[in-house]
């Protein structure tokens, strides 16, 4: 791990793996609070790194002299549930792959890639970039798939409201200087996804038009060069600008933008999700209807690909597609999806009205 003012989180981040890994190693980068005696109330072995504006450069100076088999790269607001963290091994000895990937519990508006947060040891895996540092160019030398997916659940509190914004302006220098870094290498996948947390910085700082424009133009460039990567984690762009146009209330304008990325991602089993939202709100039921059970039939048929958040998957998906029934006059099924989500949800008042609603049109 690398670690700077973490007293905060540390603890619960540590306590979620203990007993489960053979060492903690710690490199901290600048700390004026009691990060490193946290670390060492649980045997961290503590070394300490220059802060040189460059989290590539501090991780991978947490890497030397390391002889285990595996690295277990966590930031100190990761946390895993209960459970998870004892996984770690059976899953581990089970692969041949270098690289073992986790998923996130996410809110919502955030598309991440899975956590790529386990790789073996002694194969010159290294960090490239000066933020969302990443070990994708190292995992490229090896036959695909290098990275084994998992659904071993992993947290990352980075996102709470009282912390995200003073995050995000923190990171703003490193992000333009990042996104800059990345499109002179050409190195796509590092620019979109910089790209895009660099366009949230911007809206967030009240940039609102630049932002929107950033995010425009990395799907512009998708559409025109193809998706980069393995094209399964690229929808970011698209799902963060949807989110602002919906916050706009520019729902035909968000309807209108899926069509214009229907071929783009054609594939993605995601993207029915984020079509439906957008047909919905322009009231486009028919078509919301048909995305929202497309999509209901994939999360039955197995794990997503992609980490969404939890709802979009089980009661906010069926109490959706239920206001399309309702709108459709379909109140019969109308009445079956509005159970299906009270039935998950069971405290959720909204829901319950809904059902009451259905049933009655139904018997009328």
């Amino acid at each position: 791990m690398i670690v700077r003012n973490e007293a905060t989180h540390l603890r619960r981040c540590l306590e979620s793996v203990a007993g489960n890994v053979d060492r903690i190693c710690i490199t901290d980068t600048g700390s004026t609070d009691d990060t490193l005696a946290v670390a060492r109330e649980f045997g961290a072995e503590t070394r300490t790194f220059p802060w040189i504006n460059d989290f590539s450069a501090a991780r991978n100076a947490s890497l030397a002299n390391v002889a285990e088999d595996w690295n277990l790269i966590l930031d100190a607001d990761d946390h895993f549930p209960p459970g998870e963290a004892a996984r770690l091994r059976e899953v581990a000895a089970s692969t041949d792959s270098p690289a073992i990937a986790f998923r996130y519990n996410i809110m919502p508006g955030h598309t991440p890639e899975p956590g790529l947060k386990l790789f073996r040891n002694g194969l010159d895996i290294r960090y490239e970039g000066l933020i969302h540092e990443s070990i994708r160019n190292s995992l490229a030398r090896f036959p695909s798939p290098a990275v084994l997916q998992t659904d071993i659940v992993l947290t990352h509190e980075g996102y709470a409201d009282d912390v995200l914004d003073d995050k995000i302006q923190r990171n703003l220098p490193l992000l333009e200087a990042e996104y800059h870094r990345a499109d002179r290498l050409g190195d796509r996948m590092q620019r979109l996804s910089v790209g895009v947390d660099l366009a949230n910085a911007w809206i967030a700082g009240d940039r609102v038009e630049e932002g929107e424009r950033q995010l425009r133009d990395l799907l512009d460039d998708m559409n025109s060069h193809g998706v980069p990567g393995d094209g399964r984690w690229e929808l970011a762009p698209l799902v963060h600008l949807l989110w602002l146009l919906f916050e706009q209330n520019r729902s035909a304008e968000a309807a209108a933008l899926c069509a214009s990325c229907d071929s783009l991602f054609a594939e993605h089993p995601v993207f029915p999700l984020y079509r439906g939202m957008a047909n919905l709100r322009c009231g486009d039921f028919d078509s919301a209807l048909r995305d929202f059970a497309n999509f209901d039939r994939t999360v039955a048929s197995g794990p997503l690909p992609i980490s969404i958040p939890t709802e979009y998957a089980g009661p906010e998906l069926w109490h959706m597609a239920g206001q399309c029934c309702l709108s459709l006059g379909r109140n019969h099924d109308a009445v079956d999806w509005f159970s299906r989500a009270l039935a998950a949800a069971p405290g959720n008042p909204g829901y319950a009205v809904k059902l009451q609603l259905a049933q009655i049109r139904r018997a009328s």
